[in-house]
């Protein structure tokens, strides 16, 4: 008896999966240009090493914007828009500013706020 066949194209929603592809690459681009200008700005000379830290690590923010994004059902326009925005400000500070979301949504307390009698 042989193993019916599978479709293995149909696992995958190939139209977001390009889309998240798409969005995160604009972040981790947005991330190697917040990083570029804000280190021009200060007068200093961009590193090739520290660029492609920047751009990774944002690219990995907009990954979790997207999914929070779909989370909250925001238009696509509203995500890409977010994932721009939070690539552009680097990941250390958008995680700061996600975190206290994804704290709210889970029930989790920060420990600077939590009673500690």
């Amino acid at each position: 008896m042989t193993p019916p066949d599978f479709d293995w194209t149909r696992l995958v929603d190939w139209r977001e999966a390009v889309q998240n592809l798409a969005l995160a690459l604009l972040a981790g681009f947005a991330g190697l240009l917040g990083y570029t200008m804000r280190t021009l700005d200060a007068k200093s000379r961009p590193s090739v090493l520290r660029g492609v830290v920047e751009a990774m690590s944002s690219a990995m923010i907009g990954f979790i914007v997207i999914m929070i994004c779909r989370a909250f059902n925001l238009e696509f326009y509203w995500t890409g828009a977010m994932c721009g925005f939070m690539g552009w400000m680097g990941a250390p500070a958008s995680i700061r500013m996600l975190e206290k979301l994804v704290r709210n949504k889970l029930g989790v307390m920060d420990d600077a706020t939590t009673d500690k009698d």
